[in-house]
């Protein structure tokens, strides 16, 4: 079954003021007596701290009114307080003014649905041409997910004509994700984002997502959640914020939360409201807030819509065809439905750039708008009906094309590659190169701030790991990212590589021990993609072992490992061999064999240690020396053991010892500094050769006596 409606005047909610306390500084004094047919809760009050208040002050000051704080928005300094039987907003609200750490204080305002019934015979969604959709979804779509919170009655999320639309779905009121399906959010949402599919209708930014943000207890609102729905859509990274309700009270709560939305990118529409009176509505009328006003088939202010210099522009609101509850459609009329169509609008412009600022967004509008009154701006319709189409026209790319001054590239060290594009302003910039696999293997700019700026790079070949691009396909890759969008820009580039592949090794020659490590590494460092082979030769020129047998290396770093033994994997005997190593590139270029020796060493090195006498008598000057003889050029650590084999001191660690003699003294301290206990001690060294090897040898003991 197939339901029809129309939504007729959006959110209503009254003026509400205190005599002779204001509890805001937008807001007069009138006759007290108004106050009684005002909508609001008469139990309520929201109270906004300075910023610095403490916790313990704001506790004190809340008890002052016997009130409890039923809820409270920590970062925005705002609490909702519930007064005791027998209160007066009032008396509350005048006791709290006259504390210098309380702001402001509101009455907790209500907003209700209402709707109209209407005739089913109008065409379906004949909004879509009217405002030039056909053609702008032939125009190339931006590739950003735009999110829109609808912060509104909550959203059928199951609906099959919005099914893959909704994210982050939040209800204010249970605190849960899930939402209670209401016609009005339903409807609003399938405006701005139903999906294409031949089936059902079509939203306007179909690519788009919608973060549903449920603020309503059956048809009624107040003030407070939909200032926490607000945040909430921030803190979800919503791009737009629609906001198809409205009140003619101006309150502190939902200015700050509207501004915090604004400060951080994220443009806000709001729908005007339908009075037909050019009495300022908010949060239409804010700052920072497009006001929106509906237009019919026609192109005139629909009858219902309301008019006044926060009028920003106009779109169609009468006899809306969109998603309403349980899978079905229904029509519905209101300025509730123009503010979607000009947020739907708005993802459009967005997914081509999602960089625009607010005011950005807005002069594109402005631009693209068709203007239907007087000439300019004017209190009915603001700047004009929006057009689709030409707003998308009129939006700059992300990102100017990226030029290259070759499309391909020869790579032969002093020829370089010209890269030039234009970044939009306020966002950070990262310029790469990825092989054919997607990995980075050169990085040129990483996370740069753009000033808007053209920026040009010039590119050599030369890749991350000191190599030069062997010949193939790469593709220059471009990231722009603000704070709450990334976009990748890709060109592809054919590599030429003219370089004779070439391999150079850290050091000219090796002296290697098996004994001592278990492999020997060898580092290497290719200049191109080559095939390697790699093999030991002995002192005549016979192979012995086989490492790499044409094995393919990327350019840049790399290691070739041997452990002394030969193709059965036994151990060769010391002696001099020879690591040959021949290359070869993907076009037929042979590089220069590369011939690297290596000594294998595995007898540890010979020493003789003396000590100078048998008993040490310390004083403040006397020392026991100790003298060491090596046979060849060695490294040696040099400690005091007791007789139980503990150290108490080192006295030398990888010292060099030259062939011949050498002394080490001892005061008789540990190596704390103070003095040995009186007894038996050694002099223990190791000793260990060019190869590794190493050798331990301890003097004879000696008897210490502290003086």
């Amino acid at each position: 079954m197939r339901q029809s409606i129309i939504l007729s005047a959006v959110l209503m909610v009254g003026l509400l003021t205190f005599s002779p306390v204001n509890f805001t500084a937008a807001q007069s004094s009138t006759d007290s007596a108004r106050l009684e047919n005002e909508p609001y809760d008469k139990n309520e009050l929201i109270i906004q701290f300075k910023q610095n208040t403490n916790e313990k002050t704001k506790q004190a000051l809340i008890k002052s009114i016997s009130a409890v704080e039923a809820s409270k928005l920590t970062d925005h300094h705002f609490s909702l307080l519930t007064l005791p039987k027998g209160s007066t907003l009032e008396a509350a609200a005048k006791s709290l003014l006259s504390h210098p750490e309380i702001l402001s204080a509101e009455p907790n305002y209500k907003l209700a649905h209402t709707y109209i019934p209407s005739d089913s015979e109008y065409s379906k969604q004949w909004y879509l041409k009217n405002l030039n959709l056909p053609d702008t979804w032939d125009l190339p779509k931006g590739k950003t997910v735009i999110k829109t919170a609808v912060i509104d009655g909550g959203v059928q999320v199951s609906h099959f004509d919005l099914k893959g639309q909704i994210t982050k779905p939040f209800n204010v009121i249970t605190r849960k994700k899930t939402l209670l399906p209401n016609d009005h959010g339903t409807h609003i949402a399938g405006v701005i984002a139903a999906v294409q599919d031949n089936e059902g209708t079509s939203g306007i930014a179909p690519s788009s997502k919608i973060i549903p943000v449920n603020v309503f207890r059956e048809e009624e609102a107040d003030i407070y959640d939909v200032a926490e729905g607000i945040y909430y859509a921030i803190d979800a990274g919503a791009d737009i914020i629609n906001l198809s309700l409205t009140t003619d009270a101006y309150t502190n709560i939902l200015d700050e939360a509207v501004q915090a939305a604004a400060a951080r990118g994220i443009v806000v529409i709001a729908a005007a409201g339908n009075e037909h009176t050019a009495k300022p509505r908010y949060p239409a009328a804010l700052k920072n807030v497009l006001g929106i006003s509906a237009t019919d088939k026609n192109d005139k202010l629909a009858s219902f819509s309301n008019f006044g210099k926060y009028i920003d522009f106009s779109a169609p609101g009468k006899d809306i065809y969109s998603t309403i509850s349980e899978n079905t459609f229904g029509t519905m009329s209101g300025t509730s439905m123009a503010s979607p169509m000009v947020s739907g609008v708005t993802a459009l412009i967005l997914a081509k750039n999602p960089f625009l600022t607010p005011s950005e967004v807005l002069s594109i509008l402005k631009e693209s708008s068709t203007d239907l009154g007087p000439s300019g701006w004017d209190p009915q319709f603001g700047n004009g009906k929006i057009d689709a189409h030409k707003a998308l026209v009129n939006t700059p790319e992300s990102m100017s094309t990226l030029e290259l001054s070759d499309k391909s590239f020869t790579v032969e060290g002093s020829n370089k590659l010209n890269i030039s594009f234009t970044p939009p302003k306020d966002t950070t910039i990262s310029l790469y190169v990825e092989n054919a696999n997607g990995q980075t293997i050169k990085k040129m700019l990483t996370n740069q701030a753009s000033t808007g700026e053209p920026i040009s790079y010039n590119w050599d070949g030369k890749l991350d790991n000191g190599s030069y691009q062997s010949s193939g396909d790469v593709k220059l890759v471009i990231k722009t990212a603000n704070a709450r969008h990334s976009l990748i820009t890709k060109k592809s580039l054919k590599v030429n590589n003219t370089f004779v592949p070439e391999l150079t090794v850290s050091k000219p020659n090796y002296l290697y021990s098996p004994k001592a490590q278990a492999k020997l590494s060898i580092p290497i460092r290719l200049n191109k993609d080559a095939v390697i082979k790699a093999v030991i030769l002995d002192n005549a020129g016979n192979k012995v072992r086989t490492l790499q047998k044409n094995k393919p290396f990327t350019g840049g770093r790399h290691t070739l490992e041997w452990n002394g033994t030969n193709s059965n994997r036994s151990q060769l005997k010391d002696g001099n061999y020879m690591l040959n190593i021949s290359l070869i590139d993907s076009d037929g270029r042979v590089g220069s064999t590369k011939e690297i020796p290596i000594e294998l060493d595995t007898v540890s090195p010979s020493g003789s240690i003396v000590n100078s006498d048998k008993r040490f008598k310390t004083t403040e000057k006397s020392k026991i020396e100790n003298t060491i003889t090596v046979t060849e050029s060695v490294t040696g650590s040099v400690s005091i053991i007791d007789k139980n084999g503990k150290i108490v001191n080192r006295l030398l660690t990888d010292t060099s010892f030259k062939i011949g003699q050498s002394s080490v003294t001892w005061n008789g301290q540990t190596k704390d500094k103070k003095a040995a206990i009186n007894g038996d001690y050694r002099f223990k060294v190791i000793l260990r050769d060019k190869a590794g090897n190493s050798r331990i040898i301890k003097s004879p003991s000696f008897h210490l006596i502290n003086a």
